[in-house]
This record gives structure tokens, C-alpha cells and sequence, in this order.
């Protein structure tokens, strides 16, 4: 039994098998993807996916990644753009949680003025 659950984890690399990651996985991360795609995150994202999370208060929050580098561990800092909305699907901020990505290190909210 665990031969066979192990042969699903670590496949052959001759196997051609693709990993399929869905391009939005809910309606504001889909509404997040199309306004990234027109921005700052658009012009440098070849592979752009969103991530939508919830929390307890009500506050979701969607993760912008470039797929090339959406499975890099958290320690690498990989390319993300984070974007939160409140219970009512109103835009609370956005940014670069980086310090590699902006230069004040946090999440500005003056990104989201347009």
C-alpha cells in the first residue's frame, strides 16, 4: 500500500505528467488575477496565479505569484504580490510584501490608490 502511494509522489522524471495549478482558486482571487494582470504585477509575471485565503474576521487575503516561482519556499522571497479585501469585497490594500520588492519592506497601501 505504501509502494503505491509513494509511486504518486515521486514520479519518474521521464514521466510527462503536467501539474495543473488552477489560474484563480475563487471569485477574488479571479478579480485580483485580471486587475494584477493590468498593473505592476502584470509587467513582470509570465505565469501569473492568484491564492485566496480567509480569515476569521472576515478578511480575505489574495496572493498574486508568477507559477515559476509559487512552490519556492518562503525563505527564497519569491515574487508575490499580496492584496487583502474586507468582508464586503472592499480593497483594504496591496503591495509587495518583500523588502526585496519595495522599498520601505511592507505592504503599502498607497499602492492601491488610482
Amino acid at each position: 500500500f505504501l509502494v503505491r502511494r509513494l509511486e504518486g509522489v515521486y514520479r519518474s522524471v521521464d514521466d510527462a505528467q503536467a501539474r495543473v495549478i488552477p489560474k484563480a482558486d475563487g471569485p477574488l482571487a479571479y478579480r485580483t488575477l485580471v486587475d494584477g494582470a493590468s498593473g505592476i504585477f502584470g509587467r513582470f509575471a509570465r505565469f501569473p496565479a492568484a491564492r485566496e485565503t480567509h480569515d476569521t474576521n472576515g478578511i480575505t487575503r489574495v496572493l498574486l505569484r508568477d507559477a515559476r516561482f509559487g512552490y519556492l519556499s518562503p525563505a527564497i522571497d519569491p515574487f508575490t504580490y499580496s492584496v487583502s479585501y474586507d468582508a464586503a469585497g472592499k480593497l483594504l490594500f496591496a503591495g509587495f510584501p518583500s523588502q526585496r520588492w519595495m522599498q520601505n519592506g511592507g505592504v503599502s497601501a498607497r499602492a492601491v490608490a488610482r
